[in-house]
Order: C-alpha cells, then structure tokens, then sequence
C-alpha cells in the first residue's frame, strides 16, 4: 500500500523549470539587445564628443576674432613688423603703450597660437621667446587649440582717388583645430575677417 501511494504522487507532480534550448534562446536575445544597446549608446556618445569639440574650436577662434576687432578697430596706426611674413603687426593706439600681435608656431610650452604684447618702445620687435607675449588663445599643449596656419595682412591708410582718406585695414585669416588620438576629440574650423581702423 505505501509504494502505490508514493507512486501516485511521482505520477501527478507537474514538471517546472526551462530547457537547455529554451535557456539559450533567451540568452541570445538578451545578448542581442545588450548589444545593440551599447553600440547605440557609443554612437551618442560619440556625436556628443565631437559635438563638444567643434563648438570648442569655434568658441575660441570666435573669442580671438573678438579680441582682435576690438583691439584694431580702437587703433590710431597698424604697422606690419614683418611684411615678409605677414605673421607680426603693431597697432598704435591713443590710449596706451603700443600692442604687438603675433602669430607664434608652437613651441615645447604650447601650441601655435596667436598673442599680443604691450611696450612702450614702438619700435621694439619681440622675439617668440620674449616673456611679454600672452596668448589670446587656449594653447594648452593638452587640451588647447592650434592656430594654424595664421596670416594678418595690412593695407596702410590711403587717400582714395576722389581726395577722401580712406582707412588701414587689417585683414586676419587662421584656422582653429583641436587635435587627439580619438577622432570624436577633434574639431577644425576656419576664420577669416577684415577689419578697418576707426583712425584716417
């Protein structure tokens, strides 16, 4: 009588639990999923790196286009220091010593950039190495921005055919460009203005 009774209960227990297959199959659908979720993840990732260095790039090239309206149009005279290279200007200005502005190739302390430098002698010409030059750009070697290449043309005041004095202009060209390893780092953009002094 017991052995009937055990194997009446053995008969009716229902089977729970997953087979192999059925294991598997869910395995690789979550793997799937996983996956196409980080690569979707890395792709954002990505666009927002790069995103996030251009607008870098163009904030900087667009503070230094600033900086440099700024200063030329409050001149009274534009001098080209070296016309042979169209790198180096001098601006006289009415309200302080002269400003001297450079374009500068990088050095082992920072990247190529573009800064200014204030003396009381305008007809001093600083060497890159001179202590006086501050750069208007982010030349961090590691997370600055290269200005390069960088060209500031000068046409001198004139007096135009008509007898009307017509005014220097300077005109500025230069590109912006944020290098690294990895190309979502990286960002490039070009700037180019003509400004004209307020000075005939």
């Amino acid at each position: 009588m017991k052995s009937s009774f055990f194997l009446s209960l053995k008969l009716n227990k229902i089977k729970t639990g997953y087979t192999l297959i059925e294991l598997l199959v869910v395995l690789g659908v979550l793997t799937i999923t996983v996956g196409a979720l980080t690569m979707f993840l890395t792709s954002v990732f990505r666009g927002t790196n790069k995103a996030n260095a251009a607008a870098e790039v163009k904030q900087n090239g667009q503070v230094i286009l600033d900086s440099l309206e700024r200063h030329i149009r409050g001149a009274v005279d534009v001098v080209d220091k070296d016309p042979l290279d169209d790198k180096y200007i001098m601006l006289t200005r009415s309200f302080g010593d002269p400003l001297h502005i450079k374009c500068q190739d990088a050095t082992a302390t920072y990247k190529s950039r573009i800064a200014v430098a204030e003396d009381s002698d305008p007809g001093a010409i600083f060497s890159d190495t001179a202590p006086e030059w501050r750069s208007i750009s982010n030349d961090d070697l590691d997370n600055g921005v290269s200005i390069n290449p960088c060209a500031i043309f000068v046409a001198s005041a004139s007096v135009s055919t008509s007898g009307l004095p017509v005014p220097a202009v300077v005109s500025i060209g230069f590109t912006a460009q944020k290098d690294s390893d990895r190309a979502e780092f990286t960002g490039r953009a070009d700037f180019r203005t003509t400004i004209s002094l307020r000075q005939y």
